[in-house]
């Protein structure tokens, strides 16, 4: 396949988006973070346009109408080509050109699985929608939230100010280990987990540590006493590891698994505090441009979302009904919002599902954790 296809080969790409319908992810050209999708078998090819409804295009899309780039999987190869996003009575139209190139390997901005849906709430003028995308540099369905994040002053003035976590000067052998497995370090009633308490792999255990060099593991029990109680967490980026802690005392009188619950609500808080803590542009390609809803982690039981202050305004308590599309399957719940947080502009909100049908907690569960639930 050569890197820019046209005429034999282009039809036959044609062809196959025609029949196969591979899904679309669509974003506006020279403006970051405005991808969205068109899932597959939600729209059609006439000749050389695509035609799909206006309801899976974003309302900042719909009033730019400018250049877009749209990307998707050809038998696995990633292809992209630009067009000109086109509405009229609810219907969208998209030209292919008559080239379509490849997605280079090495390249910053690969074809990503990107997942929309909506929120909807009770206002003054009757109830209010607010649409939402996932966002390419938060990927969903990954619980190791704390690997890549914004290893900045500003990550952890904002951590602190929000959530539970404080940063530690912890040293020593224990937090080499963790270092090097790059998850968590719990150390509960004195003793190192036999077995994981949480839903995905995300502790150091005692099999871990006993395979450690005889001279290493004489040395954790006597630095057991410094860390039992409170949970350290390695928050990385691609150049340093930096510790932090939840402190023991804010687990005052809470049993084991209110501890474990408390833990992973923590961790819903990391992707939208690394987002807050991104350094802001000066300039944009759209002046006064307010950035769209993203949702940047989602469980079977906490959602997060972030945005522009003007975007939206988060309620604490407040309830909102929410939809989520991911490839054929439609997640209708209820969640609510247990913490609203602000920083220069952007806002986080971290929401907990308040009404979720058995079987889209069941997915949920085992989209992100890789798990079967029980």
């Amino acid at each position: 396949m050569n890197d820019v296809l046209t005429g034999i080969e282009r039809d036959v790409v044609i062809d196959y988006m025609r029949s196969e319908m591979p899904v679309l992810s669509i974003r506006l050209n020279l403006v970051q973070d405005t991808a969205f999708a068109v899932p597959s078998g939600q729209y059609s090819v006439q000749q050389s346009v695509i035609i799909f409804s206006e309801r899976f295009v974003p309302q900042y899309a719909k009033s730019l109408q400018t250049e877009i780039l749209v990307s998707f999987y050809f038998k696995k190869r990633g292809l992209f080509f630009n067009s000109i996003l086109q509405s009229k009575n609810n219907t969208c139209a998209v030209g292919i050109p008559n080239t379509i190139s490849k997605i280079e390997d090495t390249q910053s901005e690969p074809v990503f699985e990107n997942y929309y849906g909506k929120l909807l709430y009770a206002a003054k003028n009757g109830q209010t929608e607010v649409g939402f995308s996932s966002n390419i540099d938060y990927p969903l369905f990954n619980p190791f939230v704390w690997r890549r994040v914004d290893l900045s002053d500003t990550f952890f003035k904002i951590l602190e100010s929000n959530t539970s976590f404080v940063r530690s000067d912890q040293t020593g052998n224990l937090i080499d280990s963790m270092y090097e497995s790059k998850e968590l370090l719990f150390i509960h009633g004195k003793r190192f987990p036999e077995k994981n308490p949480f839903p995905f792999k995300a502790c150091l255990l005692s099999d871990d540590l006993q395979k450690k060099p005889a001279s290493i593991v004489s040395t954790y029990k006597r630095e057991m006493d410094s860390f039992t109680g409170s949970v350290f967490v390695p928050f990385s980026d691609l150049k340093q590891t930096i510790t932090a802690e939840i402190p023991v005392t804010t687990f005052s009188q809470m049993a084991f698994p209110q501890v474990c619950e408390k833990i992973m609500e923590q961790l819903a808080f990391i992707p939208a505090i690394s987002y807050l803590a991104e350094k802001h542009e000066e300039n944009s390609a759209v002046q006064d441009r307010i950035s769209p809803l993203e949702l940047v982690y989602v469980s079977e039981r906490y959602v997060t979302f972030v945005c522009s202050s003007k975007t939206i305004s988060f309620v604490p308590m407040q309830e909102y009904s929410f939809l989520l599309n991911i490839s054929y399957r439609t997640i209708r719940a209820k969640c609510g919002i247990r913490h609203v947080f602000e920083y220069e502009g952007k806002t986080g909100a971290v929401c907990v599902f308040t009404k979720l049908n058995p079987e889209d907690k069941r997915f949920l569960f085992e989209k992100i954790y890789g798990t079967v639930y029980k």
